[in-house]
């Protein structure tokens, strides 16, 4: 009697396992089925409002004037559509636009502080980070410092680890370079950080590493990656141990020709170079001494020639 029980039992469990199993099957698939079929939908009706809009500014002639500057209107369809946003309706952020033509259409500064408030409705924390920082202030900004400086045409930004988005790694120098040229820009190529990047190693330190991205401040700023009080913790995120107050006491983003601000660079500098010239000088004598001694060869060897054939006859 006991194994019968027991039997019919393991029977029921193994007959409610079975059908639990199967029934979560059918159910996952219908709702797959919903999901995606509701994506699909999603994504034509989205596509087919796009469209509308591209009638017009899919037309690379479609121009308009402000301030006395002729400024294009044209939209990549294709590139819109396999950018980050692809899947948004162009009315997700250019909202009030429904009527053609457009009524009150804004550029320059105030499209510029309008592209701000459409990025905030969907990158608030990016948003806010960046409002705060040196890139985020009245003056940076009058000078058209947004958020398509860095991540490109808000009408074709690529995915963070697209190479060809502006914010790849390997793009980051070029980048921010764009702006912080000058010594800024020669210095971080010339150093270990900036020759590795270069050289295609992406754990190197780019830019974004030591200043950070959206919240950028500056470096007298207690706040700044790049403090004095800060800057050791930032350096031992890459390269590990305790971040004691002289671990990074120095000064970066300097050339070896800067004596003023890097001395003991300067001096290696010299150094190096001294001892390069006397490699070359050494090198070089040698190399003189060798086609000397081979010129002589020659010479003698041409010389004894007809004294042995004369010999011979």
């Amino acid at each position: 009697m006991l194994k019968q029980k027991l039997a019919r039992a393991a029977a029921y469990i193994m007959t409610t396992l079975f059908v639990a199993t199967f029934a979560a099957i059918v159910f996952s698939g219908l709702f797959l089925g919903f999901f995606l079929f509701d994506k699909v939908a999603f994504a034509s009706v989205v596509s087919a409002e796009n469209q509308k809009c591209l009638t017009c500014h899919g037309n690379e002639d479609l121009k308009t004037k402000f301030q006395g500057k002729e400024i294009s209107l044209f939209v990549d369809g294709k590139a819109y559509q396999s950018s980050v946003h692809g899947q948004n309706a162009c009315t997700t952020c250019h909202q009030g636009v429904e009527t053609i033509p457009h009524q009150n259409p804004v550029y320059g500064k105030e499209l510029i502080k309008q592209t701000g408030e459409w990025c905030n409705r969907c990158h608030t924390p990016a948003v806010q980070q960046y409002s705060t920082s040196v890139h985020g202030q009245p003056s940076a900004i009058d000078e058209g410092v947004t958020c398509s400086s860095c991540h490109g045409d808000t009408h074709r930004i690529n995915p963070v680890k697209d190479l060809a988005s502006p914010v790849a790694k390997l793009n980051l120098e070029a980048t921010c370079t764009g702006c912080h040229d000058g010594k800024v820009a020669e210095s971080y190529g010339r150093s270990f950080h900036g020759t590795a990047l270069n050289h295609g190693y992406t754990k190197a330190a780019s830019c974004v590493d030591c200043h950070g991205s959206h919240g950028i401040f500056s470096a007298q700023d207690p706040q700044s990656k790049v403090s004095k009080q800060n800057l050791p913790n930032t350096c031992v995120s890459c390269h590990g141990g305790k971040p004691v107050a002289n671990w990074a006491d120095g000064k970066e983003h300097v050339t070896p020709e800067d004596k003023e601000n890097a001395f003991p660079l300067w001096i290696v500098w010299k150094v190096f170079l001294v001892l390069i010239l006397f490699d070359a000088l050494q090198g070089g004598s040698v190399i003189l001494l060798e086609l000397f001694h081979q010129l002589r060869h020659r010479l003698k060897a041409k010389h004894h020639a007809p004294a042995r054939q004369d010999a011979k006859m």
